[in-house]
């Protein structure tokens, strides 16, 4: 089967729909222009900042000035699995990390080497904080922050 598949750029449009279980999923610039658009319709006070390439120990920064940080990682933090590629209208190949998942990242403890991740799937979570930096550094270091000016 030589069927070659096509499709949107998923760094910067969801390709799917959010509701249904066989979409994918949309990296860090996706969500910080669909967050700001809805941040500046709703005219507030907030503002969204894709930080994609932060290093994993530089996002506690952001939580000592209790900003909150999404990251992007993988789903019970299993390995990422690659399986579905596409051509985009633009012919770059692109290919989807099956088990991608969203998490926020809200306090890290280097005593116990944890991180805190509000996970929309099993709620507040503490996990390895060297699994989580492996993960996260496997998504492409992906992450967006949303702060008050």
């Amino acid at each position: 089967d030589d069927e070659i598949l096509c499709g949107p750029d998923f760094r910067y449009v969801f390709p799917g729909d959010p509701e249904d279980d066989s979409s994918f999923g949309c990296l860090a610039p996706c969500i910080e222009q669909t967050a700001q658009k809805y941040l500046d319709a709703v005219d507030s006070a907030y503002s969204v900042k894709d930080i994609t390439g932060t290093s994993f120990y530089d996002l506690f920064d952001y939580i000592s000035d209790e900003i909150p940080v999404i990251i992007w990682s993988t789903m019970s933090l299993k390995e990422p699995e690659y399986i579905t590629s596409w051509l985009t209208a633009e012919g770059e190949k692109v290919t989807w990390p099956t088990n991608e998942h969203c998490v926020v990242l809200s306090a890290y403890d280097y005593t116990n080497n944890t991180v805190i991740l509000n996970d929309p799937t099993f709620g507040v979570v503490s996990m390895n904080m060297e699994k989580v930096k492996k993960r996260y550094d496997q998504l492409g270091k992906n992450a967006v922050i949303i702060f008050k000016e």
